[in-house]
């Protein structure tokens, strides 16, 4: 069981790296695109947002499962509690990216570019740092 949750959890943090990366892929590949060209690739920015949420929050269930099955949680390490910061830290900019999107679509313009870019680079920036973390926390 608990290798099981492993696997599905790491298999998540990459999903969810992968799509964060994808998309600021996506961002600057679109970005020197003209005006009219850039629509096309909204759909496609989304799809990578939605599989990203879904990653996260498979990340969420996984590691609370292995944290309670695995773990004294009384005697984490302070590299487990910056872990969890930082896994809070993505989840918040993960559902502001998400809020800041359905926002514009809802108004009919599209995202504010920067804005997504700086958000999507404080995800994958936050990912790495967690990677970090979780190697010294679990080593």
């Amino acid at each position: 069981m608990v290798e099981t949750l492993k696997v599905v959890h790491l298999l998540s943090l990459a999903v969810a790296l992968g799509m964060t990366t994808a998309n600021l892929v996506t961002m600057g590949y679109a970005g020197g695109l003209d005006a009219a060209a850039r629509p096309a690739f909204g759909p496609l920015g989304r799809a990578f947002g939605a599989y990203g949420v879904m990653a996260v929050a498979l990340l969420w269930i996984t590691g609370v499962a292995l944290t309670l099955l695995k773990y004294d949680v009384t005697a984490l390490s302070g590299w487990f509690l910056a872990k969890l910061v930082l896994v809070v830290v993505l989840t918040g900019l993960v559902i502001t990216a998400r809020t800041t999107g359905a926002k514009a679509i809802a108004d009919g313009v599209p995202p504010p570019m920067p804005l997504m870019r700086q958000i999507t680079t404080g995800m994958l920036g936050s990912g790495v740092l967690i990677v970090i973390c979780a190697v010294m926390a679990f080593n």
